[in-house]
């Protein structure tokens, strides 16, 4: 059996690791595009070259196991600093409906995650800004969905407001500008599984805040 599969990302616990275990088997053939394809780190994926390796492979495989993030935003850390409209996201997206189109046996399993936020300061794995005010960001989504959902309290409120006040709106807009286009891609990933598009769909997250910009898009 050949089962074609888009990692998130070139690091080994996507790349590597499930080549390992599909070794396992052996009656079961992985077939995983050139790690040179997939980027690195903050470098995006080369999507056109990806595309053209799994339109040549999909038509000697069983199975496809898709990363929406790796095959719309080119990995798992563009997806956070992509500055792609909609229309080219869904663009993207839409390479996954053709494929089903060419191939309308072939099941297409997915996954494609809800948006983190870290708690804490750092760009490694975010945006520049985040060095300096990636606490700040969540503390304000967080703060920003309790208010909405059950209000807050005389501390918070005035630690809002301190928030709003130190905190670039020009950062802040960037972000959630970024968060509503992914959004739209979560929903899009859904809207294939009701269409038959997508066989089945997993959506994973990594920030189980109670509150919070992750929160919100849970819903």
């Amino acid at each position: 059996m050949k089962i074609l599969y888009i990692p998130l990302d070139e690091r080994p616990c996507n790349f590597y690791y499930p080549q390992m275990i599909a070794r396992l088997k052996d009656e079961l053939d992985l077939l995983v595009p050139p790690i040179e394809l997939l980027g690195n780190k903050k470098q995006p994926a080369d999507l056109n070259r990806l595309w053209d390796w799994i339109e040549a492979k999909s038509t000697i495989c069983n199975a496809a196991i898709l990363s929406i993030e790796m095959l719309v935003y080119g990995g798992l850390l563009s997806s956070r600093l992509h500055q792609d409209s909609v229309e080219t996201l869904m663009e993207n997206l839409n390479q996954i409906r053709l494929l089903k189109k060419n191939n309308p046996e072939l099941p297409i399993l997915a996954s494609n995650l809800i948006m983190r936020t870290p708690a804490y300061n750092s760009s490694e794995e975010e945006p520049s800004y985040y060095e300096e005010y990636g606490a700040a960001i969540f503390d304000w989504g967080w703060l920003q969905n309790k208010q909405n959902r059950e209000g807050l309290t005389s501390p918070e409120k005035d630690k809002f407001a301190q928030i709003e006040q130190d905190l670039p709106q020009a950062y802040l807009e960037d972000y959630r500008t970024r968060r509503q286009r992914n959004r739209e891609i979560n929903q899009g990933t859904i809207d294939f599984v009701e269409e038959g598009i997508i066989s089945f769909l997993s959506i994973p997250q990594d920030d189980s805040a109670k509150y919070g910009f992750t929160a919100i898009d849970q819903q």
